[in-house]
């Protein structure tokens, strides 16, 4: 079990996030496309670690999630903008889960 320690100058924010998988309906790109399942920042998408976030947001920027764990700003997204996040997921069936598709507190580890 991961232990998470809330440090008081962690900024704190609500954000609302949906979630994407690598799937043409999701990217725009098909798995023959070479930069399927690539993000913006050239890692490869992974659940568990691989979010999309404002340009505010440095690539590499840490963030914990309550609900889902400390997260990696890795992606860009055309409709994420302000106090939004993208979760990725593994399949397309699992981007319709209901704790992708919510509202949470994030904190902003680091910058």
């Amino acid at each position: 079990t991961q232990q998470i320690l809330i440090i008081p100058n962690w900024r704190i924010h609500d954000f609302k996030f949906d979630s994407y998988c690598a799937c043409y309906s999701c990217c725009g790109k098909s798995p023959s496309n070479p930069g399927y399942g690539k993000t913006a920042m050239g890692t490869r998408a992974t659940e568990g670690r691989t979010i999309a976030m404002d340009k505010r947001f440095a690539f590499g920027t840490k963030v914990y999630i309550e609900g889902l764990g400390i997260r990696t700003v890795e992606d860009r997204g055309g409709a994420i903008h302000g106090n939004r996040i993208d979760v990725y997921c593994d399949s397309h069936s699992d981007c319709f889960a209901a704790k992708y598709n919510t509202t949470a507190k994030v904190y902003i580890i680091n910058e």
